[in-house]
Parts: structure tokens; C-alpha cells; sequence
């Protein structure tokens, strides 16, 4: 047996309710912006037509979009990092079982 002087104990739980629980954040960060997306986009076209205003109201749409494709893919590299954690914790408690085994 090796004594490598630690433990690392993962609750898996744990780490998939966090990453499901950033997850959600993110969705409903994102449902809040859609849907201030989608207002500010109905003052551009219906009240806010043309002029400065409405050339940085465009601006601004154009931003928040942008915002939220960078939050989704925020959301999938969280849900990619905690499948890779738990599957490289899972590799190295396998190697480890196999050592103290010898």
C-alpha cells in the first residue's frame, strides 16, 4: 500500500447540484435578458425609429445579444468542467484502488 499522504474525498452530489445549481442561475439570468432583449427591440422598432438615440439603442441590443450567447456558453463549459472533473476523480481513485491493492 502507498501512503501519498492525503485523502481527497468528492461528494459527486454535490459537485453535479452545484454545477445544476449554476446552471439554473444561468437560465434564469438569461430568460431576464431575453425578455430585455426582446422589449428593448419593440421600442427600437415601434417608438424609437431613427436617430441617435435609436442608433445606440442598437448598439445596446446588439450587446445584450451578444451577452447572452456568452452566457449560454458559460453555462455548457460548467456542465463540460464538472463531467471532466468527475471523470478524471473517478480515473485517479481507480488508479489508486489498484495501487493500494498491490
Amino acid at each position: 500500500m502507498y501512503d501519498i499522504g492525503y485523502d481527497l474525498i468528492i461528494h459527486e452530489e454535490g459537485v453535479e447540484q452545484t454545477a445544476a445549481t449554476i446552471k439554473e442561475k444561468l437560465v434564469l439570468h438569461n430568460t431576464w435578458l431575453e425578455y430585455m432583449l426582446f422589449t428593448l427591440e419593440d421600442a427600437k422598432k415601434e417608438a424609437i425609429i431613427e436617430g441617435a438615440v435609436a442608433q445606440n439603442l442598437g448598439c445596446l441590443i446588439d450587446e445584450l445579444y451578444g451577452y447572452i450567447l456568452e452566457t449560454n456558453e458559460i453555462g455548457e463549459k460548467v456542465e463540460l468542467l464538472m463531467t471532466e472533473y468527475l471523470a478524471e476523480m473517478a480515473e485517479a481513485d481507480k488508479e489508486f484502488s489498484m495501487i493500494a491493492d498491490e
